[in-house]
């Protein structure tokens, strides 16, 4: 799940459901009303009914909320996150990039560094040029000291409480949908078929081009070592992995060579191209490592920041 960042659109979407359930053929005078239907099915502001998709409790709320990004981003975090969130007295776009990575992580129960930064670094780029920057720099550090956040010896960043995966009849969120595109890495990986070994191995690739950028038909296959997923040739391997791995939104193979453009596409949408951001100023003009959360201590966080490579970085 993203976090929702809604257009004039989609809140005339969620208006016009007001009134009543609706199917998208009834929505005219939108493109692609049946992919945005999905994606506000995806944020939990409407569920698929039987005579139509209708308003969560979320998605009435976002109708009586103020028309501005911060009110939209505020819906998945609850009091006592906000309140960590103000204490901080962070910049607003980097308080934003930490609250879209709660209410990832408070949707899927947990996830890599990998598919956080894949899922919430292109809504809330915080001023950074890249994920493993924004990462590195914002994120990983602060992540940790959000309530019922938990880092995890195998990798994983952990939810505390119950998963809004879990929960169907909360707010209308639901588990992957077969018919519905996916969102992103995380999203596909839980929703393509394939056993827990398979998911590794594809996450290691997704995680080596995350990183790199790019990679080569050699570098794919050769993670079959460390990750064979039952498959006692590289070849074999090859052919399974690399065919799930070219599911994953913001992975493209042309010829030999795979890339990740996840973070090309974040670039686009906000008109960033300049150098890579690695210290972004807040709004008091203040570097990257001065706003720590209270009670946070520096050795704790670095001990906590959970990044790494594709072996071990896994959900």
């Amino acid at each position: 799940m993203e976090t929702p960042t809604l257009d004039d659109a989609d809140r005339t979407v969620l208006e016009r459901l007001a009134n009543g359930p609706r199917t998208a053929a009834e929505l005219d005078g939108f493109d692609d009303p049946a992919e945005r239907l999905d994606a506000l099915a995806e944020s939990g502001l409407v569920v698929d009914g039987e005579d139509g998709y209708e308003l969560t409790d979320s998605g009435r709320r976002v109708i009586e909320a103020p028309g501005d990004a911060s009110a939209d981003d505020r819906i998945d975090a609850p009091d006592e996150v906000e309140a960590a969130l103000e204490d901080a007295d962070l910049a607003p776009d980097r308080a934003a990039a930490l609250r879209g990575a709660f209410a990832f992580l408070s949707y899927w129960g947990e996830a890599s560094a990998h598919e956080i930064r894949d899922a919430v670094y292109s809504e809330q780029p915080a001023g950074y040029d890249s994920s493993e920057a924004w990462w590195d720099d914002l994120v990983g550090d602060r992540l940790a000291d959000l309530p019922e956040i938990e880092p995890a010896d195998d990798g994983a960043w952990h939810y505390a409480g119950r998963p809004g995966v879990d929960e169907p009849s909360v707010d209308g969120r639901h588990g992957p949908d077969d018919d519905a595109p996916y969102g992103d890495a995380k999203h596909a990986l839980e929703s393509l078929d394939l056993d827990r070994d398979e998911r590794a191995a594809v996450h290691a690739a997704f995680a080596l081009l995350a990183d790199d950028g790019e990679a080569d038909e050699e570098r794919i296959a050769a993670l079959h070592d460390d990750h064979p997923a039952g498959f006692g040739s590289a070849e074999e391997w090859y052919d399974r992995i690399g065919a799930l791995l070219a599911e994953l939104p913001g992975v493209e193979r042309e010829g030999g060579t795979w890339r990740y453009r996840g973070d090309e596409a974040a670039r686009d949408a906000t008109g960033s191209h300049g150098s890579e951001t690695t210290e972004p100023m807040d709004e008091k003009g203040s570097g990257a490592g001065s706003d720590r959360l209270p009670g946070s201590e520096d050795a704790k966080a670095g001990s906590q920041k959970r990044d790494g490579d594709g072996s071990e970085d896994r959900n």
